[in-house]
């Protein structure tokens, strides 16, 4: 049995950086300074094999719903907005700094395209 912890630290360093913490350095640079030849991927999602095999429909479907939820917040606005009071800001460069950050951490090229080999995370 393979058991996952992933550690959320983004947005509490975003609010912080809205408050003017300077961030030492960016998680994204972090597989680029242990020899990646590229961007690094960050952001998955973990399924059981076995539940996977067997679901595969539901699989797809998450997948390509979150890829329009991707392109939805890249280019609207008003769901933007409509998301603003979920996310408990205290003042607007707060937003702004979380919806960066959220943009930064959720790219909107299709998995499909930026999607490294497990071979290529490993081997850098």
């Amino acid at each position: 049995m393979v058991r996952i912890a992933v550690l959320e630290y983004w947005p509490y360093a975003a609010r912080l950086e809205a408050k003017g913490f300077k961030p030492l350095i960016a998680m994204g640079d972090l597989p680029l300074e242990l020899g990646a030849r590229g961007q690094v991927a960050m952001v998955g999602y973990v399924f059981s094999e076995s539940w996977a095999r067997g679901n595969d429909q539901a699989v797809k479907g998450f997948l390509r719903a979150a890829e329009k939820a991707n392109q939805l917040l890249a280019t609207s606005d008003e769901e933007w907005q409509r998301l603003r009071p979920l996310m408990q800001v205290e003042n607007n460069a707060e937003f702004e700094t979380l919806r960066n950050s959220i943009e930064k951490a959720f790219p909107i090229a299709p998995a499909r395209k930026t999607k490294p080999t497990p071979k290529s995370c490993i081997s850098f």
